[in-house]
């Protein structure tokens, strides 16, 4: 699982990490990011689309 979040683009794999790894909400995502919370919500949706692709290639 590591090596398919390092797999993704670095604003989906940021994203990723710091929602599961750090436990942070959307609101303080947006925050250290300086993004909107809807902004972190999509990309949210995105890198976990992406991430169940390459799961799916890695088998």
């Amino acid at each position: 699982m590591t090596a398919a979040i390092l797999a993704l683009p670095y604003h989906y794999s940021e994203i990723i990490l710091l929602k599961y790894n750090h436990k942070c909400t959307d609101k303080q995502i947006a925050g250290l990011l300086g993004l909107s919370e809807d902004n972190v919500k999509k990309r949210l949706q995105r890198a976990k689309k992406k991430l169940k692709e390459i799961m799916k290639e890695v088998g």
